[in-house]
């Protein structure tokens, strides 16, 4: 059984490359390098933020990235419904958060994700986030390596996310593993940031996949049906 609040991977030699906040203007472009390298991802998602409009909208189009995204194997999973601080929130306003995320999902494909990452990396127990998201049945992902592309997002700048990542990887694959947040929110991270993250990963050693993958959970646990939630 998995862990409540996971970090990082089980599966020595892993890299799960998890990106958030979208779908975004750049997200089809991330999916498309991603099916250039054979690589699969997750994407941590938002329903409604950035302007964008709801995720479930057929009109802003972002159901038709969405679709893709599951049909080439990626792993969806949720980011809140307007990225809003679940540790801080009241308890009405984080259900809402939660909730109609789950109903976003279950309106595109009938089903919505067991795995949540809490907007800002945080959901404490002492303000009763956690405890309410694990009895919703989800598992917390956060992660170890921040690369930080959310503060580099020009051409002269993302060479400091790329270092983070170099820095953080370390070139013994065999004993390490990670979880690695990036954005597909940004330009430089959908056209520059991801390449250089499969590159490096790949001449390290590293296989990178899904975060249900890096933990051993299988495809089939990482949704829930909406008609028997």
């Amino acid at each position: 059984m998995l862990d409540v609040y996971i970090t990082n991977c089980s599966e020595p030699g892993t890299l799960a490359l998890t990106f958030d906040d979208g779908p975004y203007n750049y997200t089809d472009h991330v999916l498309d390098v991603l099916k250039q390298q054979q690589v699969k991802a997750t994407f941590f998602i938002v329903g409604n933020n950035l302007g964008k409009g709801q995720i479930d909208d057929e009109s802003t189009g972002w159901p038709k990235v969405l679709r893709r995204m599951h049909a080439d194997g990626h792993q969806l999973a949720s980011h809140s419904w307007t990225h809003q601080n679940l540790s801080a929130a009241t308890e009405e306003v984080r259900s809402q958060q939660i909730i109609y995320n789950e109903m976003a999902f279950r309106n595109i494909f009938g089903w919505f994700p067991k795995y949540i990452r809490p907007p800002y990396g945080t959901c404490s127990r002492v303000s009763g986030c956690l405890d309410y998201v694990t009895k919703l049945g989800y598992h917390v992902i956060n992660y170890n390596i921040d690369t930080q592309d959310y503060q580099h997002d020009s051409a002269s700048e993302i060479q400091l996310s790329k270092n983070i990542f170099s820095n953080n990887v370390s070139l013994d694959a065999k004993v390490h593993n990670y979880i690695a947040m990036s954005h597909d929110t940004h330009q430089q991270t959908a056209y520059n940031f991801t390449t250089f993250m499969l590159k490096t990963l790949k001449e390290r050693g590293y296989r990178a996949v899904t975060v249900g993958d890096c933990l051993g959970d299988p495809p089939n646990n990482w949704y829930v049906n909406a008609s028997r939630a």
